[in-house]
């Protein structure tokens, strides 16, 4: 069977779009542990949350820049 790269682009993809929900989970957390420490009820939950999100779309779409389909060597299956 020929390899033509699919499984490669397969996890390259996934790892894009899994980013995108991993950086905001992170971005709560740290905020959850910020307002728990600092009492600031739900404000650092909200901010780093943000912050998480836009970091998660920003990976996304710079990930999605490097990803060539119009390689020849890796035609879609």
């Amino acid at each position: 069977m020929k390899e033509n790269g699919s499984w490669t682009r397969a996890w390259k993809a996934t790892a894009h779009v899994s980013g995108l929900p991993v950086s905001t989970i992170a971005g709560g957390l740290v905020g959850v542990a910020l307002d728990r420490s600092l009492g600031g009820g739900w404000i650092f939950t909200t901010v780093f949350g943000l912050l998480g999100f836009s970091a998660g779309v920003w990976q996304l779409f710079r990930g999605l820049q490097k990803l060539s389909d119009d390689d020849p060597r890796n035609p879609p299956p």
